[in-house]
């Protein structure tokens, strides 16, 4: 495990380019913006390498590590200095006032990022949501009010449309006893056929006003959800 192949830096650069690097790789990988089920450890693989690249001496002697263990030199080195490193990370000891201040710092700013970009969206969010809530709130009145004159008109058409609909069920079966007879009736069959029609309109019609009344309250109940829910 290499820190500069971890960090994406060559061995050669500053540690100007070593934060930089630092702080992209952490807003990538953060464990609260990266859902990915390795972010973590990598994550903690960044906080690591920066541990020891962040701080000029760590670095030195990591380097010289480095130079004597061509191939085994990152776990030998951690290894040697795993009891030093843990206690600056988790003791606030003196190698944790040196360097890694400058990691609590650069969290710190890092956060602030996030929240800078989150906060403003969701309070956008949350004032659209309260807006809609309000401009919501009156319209439960008038839709219930809506409904019941809906529902009153519904029993007037059905009231109105079973008369319309008795009176062209007996004008057709009055055409049909004719035509039984021989005699033609009254405007021919298509009088007779269009008598036909309006009953069955008339039949079907307060089945199709009734469901003003029945939407209006769902939808009365699904706004009453949205804004009590």
């Amino acid at each position: 495990m290499n820190y500069y192949d971890i960090l994406g830096v060559e061995k050669t650069a500053t540690q100007e380019e070593i934060k930089q690097a630092y702080r992209s790789l952490v807003k990538k990988y953060h464990p609260d913006v990266n859902k990915a089920g390795n972010s973590n450890t990598f994550f903690n693989m960044i906080q690591e390498a920066y541990n020891i690249l962040g701080n000029e001496e760590s670095r030195k002697n990591y380097n010289s590590s480095l130079n004597n263990n061509s191939r085994n030199a990152d776990d030998n080195y951690y290894e040697a200095n795993n009891t030093n490193s843990e206690n600056s990370y988790k003791n606030n000891n003196n190698y944790n006032s040196e360097f890694n201040s400058e990691t609590v710092v650069s969290d710190e700013e890092i956060y602030k990022n996030f929240t800078r970009e989150r906060i403003p969206r969701s309070i956008f969010i949350k004032i659209i949501y309260i807006l809609l809530k309000i401009i919501l709130i009156p319209l439960i009145p008038v839709i219930s009010f809506t409904k019941h004159v809906s529902m009153w008109i519904s029993g007037v058409v059905l009231l109105i449309s079973r008369i319309i609909m008795g009176v062209f069920v007996l004008i057709s079966l009055k055409d049909i006893y004719d035509c039984l007879k021989g005699n033609t009736p009254i405007g021919g069959w298509q009088s007779t056929i269009g008598s036909i029609i309006v009953a069955l309109v008339a039949y079907c019609l307060p089945y199709i006003v009734m469901i003003i009344p029945v939407g209006l309250e769902l939808l009365r109940d699904k706004i009453q959800d949205f804004i009590f829910g």
